[in-house]
């Protein structure tokens, strides 16, 4: 199998040597490096140089955009049997990589996988603060069928849910529209011609948008146990505030659409659960969680709005450059 890993790099002075020892140390060392670099105060080439000699590492230099271009800069440039992405803050135990080539060789209808990361990163735990509220959403079927037996889905309305009626079976895997880009991997098959909508700002759901495209094309996406990843606790330098963050959490509708037609109706509903549970938080004096719902009704009104006009990627684009910096001036 050719494999790809991918590394997209920006302002990670402190982390990136820690990140490519690991990736050196690997039991499966026959892998291309691919390297998406962009340009900061920060001077990595001597870094990267240095692991050159140890690894086969091409790079690309990345001149403008967030998150989502660098994941379609490595797209472009994938010309693997599976790639393999991880965070340029992340340390790989030295199985990883032999992890996900032997769950993708063993279960061909797998498109897309995330294995373990410490702290742990999936729906249950990643929403359990401010994300909690979504436990109550879940009345909603899938917008595919096939992620009825999800342990967690996108509904009709356009937002990620747990499933309430997922009965876990005996399996390596565990079906999941949650996973995580510090530690996955994807067919080559399940994101050929495929490339990002460059819409958000800090990236949210672009994983999710990975793996929807998968089910659009058959292909399973999965969560499995092992090719652990540790992710160093560090502010993550594509988030903002709870406010923001709420912000691109209610433009999931959007994103989603994209693929497949929301419910608006119910979407509708799940706004005013929405005002609910930030009427709650103001009353309990949970800043944390008011802040970011009072975010995602403004996101959801962005939402809306975009899917009634039929805006285009670039002009929700530009409204979000312009709300992430109010939201920084509050």
């Amino acid at each position: 199998m050719d494999v790809t890993v991918s590394l997209p790099v920006y302002k990670d002075k402190d982390t990136l040597g820690l990140t490519l020892s690991s990736l050196a140390k690997q039991k499966c060392s026959d892998f291309k490096l691919l390297i998406v670099y962009k340009h900061s105060s920060e001077d990595l080439l001597p870094i990267i140089d240095e692991y050159s000699k140890k690894m086969d590492i091409d790079i690309i230099h990345q001149d403008y955009g967030y998150i989502e271009r660098a994941m379609n800069l490595i797209l472009l440039n994938f010309k693997g049997d599976l790639l393999i992405n991880t965070d340029a803050d992340a340390i790989l135990t030295d199985n990883a990589i032999e992890g996900h080539i032997n769950l993708h060789q063993q279960h061909p209808n797998v498109g897309i996988a995330s294995g373990d990361v410490y702290p742990p990163y999936n729906v249950k735990t990643k929403n359990k603060s401010i994300f909690s509220f979504m436990d109550g959403f879940v009345d909603y079927p899938p917008l595919n069928p096939l992620m009825i037996e999800y342990e967690d889905y996108i509904s009709s309305a356009g937002m990620v849910v747990i499933n309430p009626h997922y009965k876990k079976k005996e399996s390596v895997f565990t079906p999941s529209i949650s996973i995580a880009g510090v530690n996955m991997s994807l067919k080559k098959e399940a994101i050929k011609n495929y490339f990002l909508e460059e819409i958000t700002l800090n990236g949210l759901r672009y994983e999710e948008r990975l793996a929807l495209h998968a089910t659009q094309k058959n292909f399973l996406s999965v969560h499995f146990k092992g090719a652990l990843v540790k992710h160093i606790q560090r502010k993550s330098l594509s988030r903002g505030n709870y406010y923001y963050i709420g912000i691109e959490e209610g433009l999931s509708p959007y994103l989603f659409n994209r693929f497949y037609p929301i419910n608006r109706s119910k979407l509708l509903l799940k706004r005013s659960q929405i005002e609910y549970f930030k009427l709650k938080s103001a009353i309990k004096k949970d800043y944390n969680n008011f802040s970011f719902f009072s975010g995602v009704l403004n996101g959801i009104r962005l939402s809306i709005k975009a899917m009634k006009n039929n805006l285009p990627p670039i002009e929700v684009n530009k409204t979000l450059k312009e709300l992430k910096l109010e939201a920084n001036n509050k």
